[in-house]
């Protein structure tokens, strides 16, 4: 497990704070595993889904996104 599947699981890290870092660490992880990462933040984001506006602003800088 990476760092930033220890810290969501630990509820340590934002879903905004673990999209940055995946986008910053996805050239250095296998195809698989940042899908895996990907599956993980949307299963968040979905849950969460009209709890905060904030999410809009995820949604939009997760489709500038590209793995």
């Amino acid at each position: 497990m990476c760092i930033i599947c220890v810290q969501l699981d630990k509820e340590t890290l934002t879903t905004r704070e673990a999209w940055r870092n995946l986008n910053e660490m996805k050239s250095s992880m296998d195809e698989e595993h940042t899908m895996e990462v990907m599956d993980k933040l949307w299963d968040k984001i979905h849950s969460r889904m009209f709890d905060d506006d904030k999410e809009l602003d995820l949604w939009a800088e997760m489709l500038d996104f590209t793995p």
